[in-house]
């Protein structure tokens, strides 16, 4: 029995024995799997890491004086500033792979330029920054961060707005109403043309084109007719340059007008304004017309009376009783001349004698001997109807 006893003992401390090492074998087979597993994870994880970037970038950011759309209006420095996250994952402490940083400035005509670049593991981040004036043309332009490769961009926008500046060394002078105006040419790239503005501000001329300046000589020169109204008067003139906006076709940017030039036009003389005299112009007075004339005989006339045939002497014969004198018949004045033709000269006064018809002496001694008549032939004529013996 104990025999037994000891036998099954034995055998008990036998399969204990067996279980025991089959329990340490799993053990380490296990252990040495997870290991190895283990192992092959980290390997797996570096290999991975190294094989391609992560995914899209997220957190890339582009700032121009820290906003994403800028327009500027005056000539400022302009300050860009970009951050550019990391493009990949590595582990196990190797060195990752570098990847190419850039900004970089492009205008509407696809024309770019860079602005500033750098090169950095692509398992960290990045930032770029620059200052730049604003540029040479007016216009639409794009601030672009490339981050790693093309397909990593962010953009920020920037519109520069800028008028052009005062023109400068502007003279003026004159010749009769036309003034002849002369400036410094703008060297701005973009200024196209200029504007001559009035003392009230009112455009004069528009768009002189600046490539008709001289380019050897530096000044813009053109002329401009005031007509006759400016003659003899005094204005104030200023120049003006246009500068293209967003685009050279769209609508033009004036700059500040320049300081003012005093223009004085002459006044037109009045000789040369009026037009000469005509040779057949009508006298202002008519001449004075010939003085009347009225013929008077000079013969002597044998008096009668009709009762006695008595002879009373030279003169007259006395006139009827009941009879008048007549009075002399007015003379006749020569007609006004036409209005447009020139008066005649006065010809001498001709006076027909009742003899021989000779010339005339002086008019008024004429005048008087004629009175002196008629009162003769009056005294005759109260003689005979005073008479006593009635006849």
């Amino acid at each position: 029995m104990c025999h037994r006893l000891v036998q099954i003992g034995l055998i008990g401390q036998n399969a204990a024995s067996l279980i025991s090492t089959e329990e340490r074998r799993d053990v380490t087979c296990s252990r040495t799997s997870a290991w190895l597993v283990a192992v092959a994870g980290l390997l797996a994880a570096g290999v991975l890491g190294f094989a391609g970037p992560a995914a899209a970038t997220t957190g890339d950011s582009v700032t121009i004086n820290n906003s994403t759309h800028l327009t500027v209006k005056t000539n400022q420095m302009l300050h860009v500033a970009a951050s550019a996250q990391p493009t990949c994952v590595t582990t196990l402490g190797v060195a990752a792979p570098a990847r190419p940083i850039s900004l970089t400035l492009t205008n509407s005509a696809s024309k770019s330029r860079t602005i500033a670049s750098s090169s950095q593991p692509c398992d960290q981040s990045a930032s770029l920054s620059a200052t730049i004036s604003p540029p040479a043309h007016n216009g639409a332009y794009t601030v672009t961060l490339d981050n790693g490769s093309p397909t990593n961009t962010t953009t920020a926008t920037l519109d520069v707005l800028i008028p052009p500046a005062q023109v400068k060394g502007v003279h003026v002078s004159t010749a009769g109403t036309t003034a002849t105006f002369t400036w410094k040419v703008d060297a701005t790239a973009d200024v196209r043309s200029y504007q001559i503005l009035n003392s009230a501000g009112r455009v004069q001329k528009l768009a002189v084109s600046k490539r008709a300046c001289g380019k050897s000589s530096g000044r813009c020169t053109t002329d401009l007719s005031m007509g006759q109204d400016a003659a003899g008067t005094t204005e104030k003139f200023r120049v003006r340059a246009l500068r293209c906006g967003m685009s050279c076709s769209s609508k033009r940017l004036p700059g500040p007008p320049s300081k003012p030039v005093t223009a004085s036009f002459a006044a037109v003389s009045s000789s040369a304004s009026s037009p000469p005299p005509s040779a057949t112009a009508t006298p202002t007075e008519p001449p004075p017309a010939p003085p009347l004339t009225t013929p008077i005989s000079t013969e002597p006339t044998t008096a009668s009376s009709s009762a006695g045939g008595r002879h009373h002497g030279k003169g007259s014969p006395p006139p009827t009783p009941g009879s008048s004198i007549p009075p002399p018949s007015p003379a006749t004045s020569s007609p006004p001349p036409a209005v447009g033709q020139s008066a005649p000269p006065p010809s001498s006064a001709r006076v027909v004698s009742g003899s021989n018809g000779g010339d005339s002496g002086s008019t008024p001694w004429r005048w008087i001997a004629a009175i002196v008549v008629l009162l003769m032939v009056v005294l005759h004529i109260g003689v005979f109807i005073t008479r006593p013996d009635g006849r």
